[in-house]
């Protein structure tokens, strides 16, 4: 199980999937996998991933104001609200995937 595979590490915490369920370290007791350690693993990974989104508009919103506000002529940003609307346009104009034809 690689770092970046997190479908399997989303299977593996909701107890879904096949992964190793013991420690290497402790003897081989027993691990997290099950019912309550799913919970606990989901749990974890929506707080890490609220966390990291708060620092990133955090930064982006100093590097607006300090940065983009001297070189473009644009309003300095008064709240970080601002800069998910923006994201969320940016997004909608300028998709990551191209869009594919399924016919």
């Amino acid at each position: 199980m690689g770092l970046l595979d997190v479908g399997k590490i989303v299977n593996c915490a909701l107890g879904k999937g096949k992964c190793k369920n013991t420690d290497s370290f402790s003897g081989n007791i027993g691990g997290v996998g099950g019912a309550a350690g799913g919970a606990a693993g989901i749990g974890a990974i929506l707080l890490f991933a609220a966390i990291m989104i708060i620092l990133v508009l955090l930064f982006a919103k100093y590097l607006w104001n300090v940065c983009l506000v001297p070189l473009v002529p644009v309003k300095k940003c008064s709240s970080v609200w601002h800069l998910v609307g923006a994201s969320i346009l940016f997004g909608l104009l300028f998709p990551s995937a191209p869009a594919t034809n399924s016919q």
